[in-house]
């Protein structure tokens, strides 16, 4: 099975050969350049969206959308209806069914939890947040999931890291594939970080992270070139 994956050499690990004094900033220096969120993604899951001209916000992609319903869809079909029938006969009859159904639904449950809450950017209030509530609708704003203003952070940095996702066939032989998963970070006045996203592609996280440094003007650090 090693000779199905690439090698890995100083040459290709995430971030390592990436110097941050060459960005001249101390506070590049204070900042860790490992990943935030570990696992990463193959596929893209957020996308950049133009809300309104002082508005922008990472929005679930159409893949992770997917996801989400077809997961409610088997869980429908294979858990709702069987058990529907068995209730309507008034007779218990064991399947496995409803156990995959609920399997599948699980699946979109976390896609639709980890993916499909919106990551909002908004000059007017000069801050940005995760989730559905908005500034005006909560008293507190550090109630809030990341709710950070504007003049805490300091830039935006893209990071790598190799992933590994197991597969098996039908003939029952598994194997390993090696990836890299991109991760969209802040980067705070006293080098802390916040994750903003993370997703296996590279062209698309770099068009997303460009838009939001001309969006937010803040300076754009990347370690993947």
């Amino acid at each position: 099975m090693s000779d199905l994956l690439p090698p890995i050499t100083e040459f290709n690990l995430p971030n390592l050969n990436f110097d941050s004094a060459q960005l001249n900033d101390p506070v590049a220096e204070i900042t860790d350049w490992s990943p935030l969120v570990s696992g990463g993604s193959k596929t893209v899951t957020r996308i950049l969206k133009q809300i309104n001209p002082d508005r922008i916000a990472f929005r679930p992609s159409s893949s992770i959308i997917a996801s989400v319903v077809i997961g409610f869809i088997m869980f429908i079909g294979m858990a709702g209806i069987p058990i529907a029938q068995m209730l309507r006969k008034g007779v218990f009859e064991f399947s496995l069914l409803p156990f995959i159904g609920l399997f599948f639904a699980g699946v979109g449950c976390y896609a639709f939890y980890r993916f499909c809450s919106p990551v909002t950017f908004d000059r007017r209030e000069d801050a940005f947040w995760k989730g559905w509530k908005s500034p005006d609708k909560v008293i507190r704003k550090d109630e809030l999931k990341s709710y950070t203003a504007f003049d805490q952070i300091h830039a935006l940095q893209i990071i790598r890291e190799l992933c590994e996702q197991k597969s098996s066939s039908s003939s029952g032989t598994s194997r390993t594939e090696q990836y890299y998963s991109y991760e969209l970070n802040f980067v705070l006045q006293d080098g802390a970080r916040i994750n903003i996203t993370e997703h296996g592609n590279q062209s698309r996280i770099r068009d997303d992270a460009k838009h939001l440094s001309e969006f937010l003007k803040k300076q754009l650090w990347d370690a993947t070139v």
